[in-house]
């Protein structure tokens, strides 16, 4: 597919290069952690992007939901097919219940990241991302009225490998 994607966007000489206003994307490797992870970019200007994340899950019995953005600059390139720069900022919660035990997480991440799309003429389009983000995380457990909290903070890799369309 992605051999596919490269041919049609190296044949698009007839078409203006910002045809694209629209990508929607998800994560095929969140599929493998029973969530699901949906990314809607809007192009703001040629060479800018604007991104809404979300994501929800029920891995093993953890109940998960992510809410986030990101910006996107395109150095070289186009929102159609072109190499970014952006940053993401991401909220997620997630939390269990164990007989009388509730535990949950709030963790806050954000991070620049260097990426790349690729927009088929037709639309199918795939984006892959790498970056470095700070993690900073709140969890809870709460028995009854008794309630215990931990805090962490540490770096974290970013990994975004995502596929869909564009229009």
């Amino acid at each position: 597919m992605l051999a596919l994607a490269l041919l049609d966007t190296a044949s698009a000489s007839d078409k203006p290069p910002y045809d694209k206003h629209v990508s929607i994307t998800f994560s095929p490797v969140h599929v493998f952690l029973a969530t699901a992870e949906v990314t809607g970019e809007g192009r703001v200007l040629d060479k800018l992007g604007v991104a809404g994340i979300l994501g929800v899950g029920v891995p093993s019995g953890v109940t998960t939901v992510e809410v986030g953005a990101s910006g996107r600059y395109y150095v070289v390139g186009s929102f159609d097919h072109g190499m970014q720069l952006g940053a993401e900022l991401r909220y997620a919660h997630a939390s269990q219940q164990r007989g009388d035990i509730l535990a949950t997480g709030d963790s806050a991440v954000i991070g620049p990241f260097v990426g790349y799309k690729i927009a088929a003429r037709f639309g199918l389009s795939f984006e892959a991302q790498l970056g470095a983000q700070h993690q900073s995380t709140l969890l809870t457990e709460t028995r009854g009225i008794e309630r215990a909290t931990a805090r962490k903070a540490r770096f974290i890799p970013l990994l975004n490998l995502n596929l869909g369309w564009s229009f």
